[in-house]
């Protein structure tokens, strides 16, 4: 069982590591429902999206950290990524969040060619921009419901730096 629910949890056994072969699994009827559901308010959602984006861009002043090229301009997701012009910059970056309770994801981790499923099974290739990006980038607070004084607490840490 214990596997099997790695299997369908990108190969996550105990910690977040792939160590096996796996994808995203996790969807069932409810949840697919809910897709459909969803997918009839997008338009509105996408809409608040931007809304948020727009006031994270009008915000982040700083000149060490920067948006994903066209991030909430031309594309839009509910997720946030940020990068760093260095890993110095994101490691003071995460330290203060951290102190400010502020929730942040290592969102690439290492990157997926350094997880033990591939290490074991993939060819050894040069994967530059991947480490680049792993070393740069985070994920921080990013959502339909989060307040503008919430982004403008985030944003002061961000250009703080």
């Amino acid at each position: 069982v214990k596997k099997a629910r790695a299997h369908s949890n990108f190969g996550f056994l105990n910690e977040r590591k792939s160590e096996l072969f796996g994808v995203n699994y996790k969807l069932n009827e409810f949840n697919s429902e809910i897709g459909n559901i969803s997918l009839k308010k997008w338009k509105s959602i996408r809409s608040k999206y931007f809304k948020i984006a727009k006031y994270y861009k009008k915000n982040l002043k700083s000149k060490k950290i920067s948006f994903l090229q066209n991030w909430g301009d031309f594309w839009i997701s509910s997720t946030l990524i940020i990068k760093s012009k260095n890993n110095l910059i994101k490691n003071e970056l995460t330290k203060k969040f951290d102190k400010q309770n502020i929730q942040w994801r290592d969102w690439w981790g290492a990157g997926c060619h350094r997880e033990p499923s591939f290490l074991n099974h993939c060819k050894k290739k040069s994967f530059k921009n991947t480490d680049k990006l792993a070393k740069t980038t985070i994920g921080i607070p990013f959502h339909i419901h989060l307040k503008k004084s919430e982004i403008k607490k985030i944003c002061y840490i961000i250009n703080s730096i």
